[in-house]
């Protein structure tokens, strides 16, 4: 494909980030440095000293502001050919994710609450929106799932603890909800780099129509510190109960 063809394309196209910090903030530069239409932030934080080592539009004169709006003005002084809206909000419960706008594509790079994962899943699965997951484990940069909607796996394909449905009184739940409480995973600015630039690489492909994705049907780490991935299969699997045909 030519070019000039992906990149009239990619001017058509809409995306939805959800999560404004270390990641959102390289993809979100990624994607309007490369011309897509119209992006959607989603966040309810402000910005803190302690961002700033590895969210890299925000600065010391930013700290106490609104990471969707500083972020809207850095990529606009980027790009002001694209259209870049903001959606300050804080998800708590299943229902909050009818708030937000449909698209081409969803970039997911929150991680709270404990249950959030499942429930974008089933809500994009129910409502056919192409959704990517970015994140990181320490010093392991993670990209995807990419679920296209009647084409991969979801990530409720492959049963683990992490997509069992999560329930107040359950004692993994309550586990989970100890450890996010109590420990924080160290960030590392390479790493959220690494992650953000995967997932764009992914995320303007499919948008432009071009090349072969590389987390479809996986999830993919690629470890920093020893320069090798690892990859879980998460292919469709016809008895899911979110999206398999036999449900």
């Amino acid at each position: 494909m030519h070019p000039t063809s992906v990149q009239h394309i990619l001017l058509q196209k809409s995306v939805v980030i959800l999560g404004c910090g270390g990641i959102g903030n390289h993809v979100s530069a990624m994607l309007a440095s490369s011309g897509v239409g119209k992006l959607t932030l989603v966040d309810n934080d402000v910005i803190e000293m302690t961002n700033l080592t590895r969210q890299i539009l925000f600065t010391e004169e930013d700290i106490g502001l609104p990471k969707t709006t500083v972020l809207k003005r850095e990529l606009m002084r980027r790009n002001s050919q694209i259209e870049v809206h903001e959606l300050q909000m804080l998800i708590t419960e299943k229902e909050d994710i009818n708030k937000l706008p449909k698209a081409d594509l969803w970039i997911i790079s929150a991680d709270s609450p404990v249950q959030l994962g499942l429930w974008i899943n089933e809500w994009c699965v129910k409502n056919k929106q192409a959704y990517i997951n970015s994140g990181y484990v320490n010093d392991i940069a993670v990209f995807g799932p990419f679920y296209i909607p009647g084409k991969t796996g979801c990530y409720a394909c492959s049963s683990s603890i992490g997509n069992l449905p999560a329930k107040s009184n359950h004692l993994i739940y309550e586990a989970c909800v100890m450890i996010n409480n109590n420990f924080k995973v160290a960030t590392f600015p390479p790493v959220n780099a690494l992650s953000a630039a995967m997932c764009a690489n992914d995320a303007l492909k499919f948008l432009g129509g071009y090349g072969s994705l590389l987390s479809t049907d996986r999830r993919v780490g690629i470890w920093s510190s020893q320069l090798f991935t690892e990859e879980r299969s998460l292919k469709k699997n016809p008895h899911c109960k979110v999206c398999g045909t036999t449900q």
